[in-house]
């Protein structure tokens, strides 16, 4: 996913792409699909609000659009709302 996409689009194209692999396991697109998102994101969404792993692509699809909503809003009220999911490390 581009950091210009938004993850409705995203996830457009994602099932546009899965729907000519008919035997892909569940869990195998709830990977790949987490692994398409940004770091912040893929980070935000590896399980849902109650710490519990997604039993739905639809289910994850929405969660995720959910949490994109808040960091846009986090990052609108707080300029200083960490962008990266990381710590430098320094030698």
């Amino acid at each position: 996913m581009s950091m210009s996409m938004f993850v409705q689009d995203y996830a457009s194209l994602f099932k546009q792409r899965i729907v000519h692999i008919p035997e892909m396991h569940e869990h195998d697109k709830f990977r790949f699909f987490q692994q398409g998102l940004t770091p912040q994101l893929c980070t935000e969404c590896i399980v849902d609000q109650n710490g519990t792993d997604f039993t739905n692509l639809d289910g994850l699809i929405q969660f995720t659009v959910g949490q994109e909503r808040r960091i846009s809003v986090m990052q609108q009220v707080n300029p200083r709302f960490a962008r990266l999911n990381y710590t430098q490390v320094e030698d």
